[in-house]
């Protein structure tokens, strides 16, 4: 019994630690499109409006995942920090890789030129998280299954060597049949996947 409980421990544990990778890629997609809505929001009050902007940051709409960021700035800029560093200590805050956080903080001093070069920062800078968020996608898609079946097929192997030493060879066979039909089933999508870009390589 307790080997058996192992094993669903063991499961559990898989499962969850995958859950938790796909979880942090969701959070970077969504802090990445965020903050890339945010910019061209942010371009648009600089060519519609006079207001400075640390005032068109207070009063900046945009989505939760990018909330946290300005609201950094803001606070880094009332403690006297000039805007380029208030930028930049806000963006080693955010839930993005360096690639991606090299990006904002760069755009951080730029943002005190003349309005046109303001606005040309904020429209290259989410163009370029846009192109980067869009990467991610793709490669979260072809790997992501990958990672799911590596992660189950590990926790399966455990299981069913602690399920043999402790003399339930039964359960040992349901979870390797279990373990194999999941696997197959996401290899059977990377195949198709990898056949379709066949065709639209060659135009079969």
């Amino acid at each position: 019994m307790l080997r058996l409980t192992g094993s669903a421990l063991i499961l559990g544990a898989v499962l969850w630690l995958q859950r938790s990778f796909h979880l942090r890629t969701l959070l970077r997609q969504r802090t990445l499109r965020a903050l890339s809505g945010a910019f061209l929001a942010l371009e648009s009050a600089v060519r519609l409006t006079l207001t400075p902007l640390p005032a068109l940051l207070r009063h900046l709409s945009c989505e939760p995942e990018a909330a946290g960021f300005f609201e950094g700035v803001i606070a880094n800029l009332a403690r006297g920090e000039p805007l380029a560093s208030a930028w930049e200590h806000a963006a080693k805050t955010l839930p993005i890789a360096a690639r991606e956080r090299e990006t904002v903080s760069a755009l951080g001093h730029a943002l005190g030129g003349d309005e046109e070069s303001v606005c040309a920062a904020l429209t290259l800078a989410a163009s370029e998280l846009s192109r980067l968020e869009e990467e991610l996608r793709q490669r979260e898609r072809e790997t992501g299954r990958i990672t799911a079946a590596l992660c189950l097929g590990g926790g399966a192997m455990l299981c069913i060597l602690l399920l043999v030493r402790s003399d339930r060879p039964d359960q040992a066979m349901l979870v390797s049949l279990a373990g194999l039909i999941t696997t197959m089933m996401l290899l059977v999508r990377e195949i198709s996947s990898l056949f379709d870009l066949i065709k639209s390589l060659f135009g079969f």
